[in-house]
């Protein structure tokens, strides 16, 4: 995350700082004017430097508590809300495609039961984590709720999907070796302007598609108890 709020408040300062030293300029009077202009400027941003600094550090501070989940340091889902317009755009300027996949855990609720919600916040953190690393073309990776996650995908063609789909399957495959115990996650998608065009109803429809995902892997389950 850029800090915006530390720029702006030095640039601030220095702007601040300069002013008083032209007016100075301007107004006073003296052999010796330009010096006294100069150290004024100089005890100004002495004095309104760090305080710029200090404030633009706590509005950086605030700003990043409003993007990122403090769990699991995705992007909140206000901030997904928020910057899905702006993917809409570029996509309707280049008339293409976009989409959004949702990833849910699968039997997230027994991990919290058997291993305790210490564990299942670990989790959270590392599903988080190896979604970021598999998402390399600018995609965003947001918390939607839950142990759901949201991606928006500046993309919608089916080969880009199924190569992102592959790697979060291999995040997904580091993670359960790393526990040492089994974890999948399902997952849904929808295309932009295909299933809808504002971003409850591509959730919508790729909370059907992951449900439906959670579906065929019971049946597989089943399947292989049977056999």
């Amino acid at each position: 995350m850029r800090r915006l709020g530390l720029s702006l408040g030095i640039g601030l300062s220095i702007a601040f700082s300069a002013a008083v030293t032209a007016v100075h300029l301007a107004w006073g009077s003296g052999p010796d004017q330009a010096v006294t202009a100069a150290w004024i400027g100089l005890a100004f941003l002495a004095i309104t430097v760090p305080l710029g600094c200090f404030f633009g550090v706590q509005y950086d501070k605030l700003r990043g508590w409003a993007e990122r989940d403090t769990l699991t340091g995705a992007c909140t889902r206000r901030f997904l809300q928020t910057g899905y317009p702006r993917l809409v755009a570029q996509a309707d300027r280049r008339r293409k495609r976009m989409s959004v996949l949702l990833v849910d855990v699968n039997d997230f609720k027994a991990v919290n039961d058997t291993l305790g919600h210490a564990k299942g916040d670990e989790l959270l953190r590392k599903l988080a984590c190896g979604l970021m690393n598999a998402s390399r073309h600018g995609e965003i990776v947001g918390r939607w709720g839950g142990d759901e996650f949201l991606l928006l995908c500046p993309y919608g063609d089916r080969s880009a999907l199924e190569a992102l789909n592959r790697a979060i399957s291999e995040q997904i495959a580091g993670i359960s070796a790393q526990w040492n115990r089994p974890l999948s996650v399902s997952v849904g998608t929808a295309v932009y302007p295909d299933d809808g065009r504002v971003l409850d109803e591509l959730v919508q429809a790729a909370d059907r598609g992951m449900y439906a995902d959670k579906h065929r892997r019971k049946e597989v389950v089943q399947q292989r108890l049977k056999a």
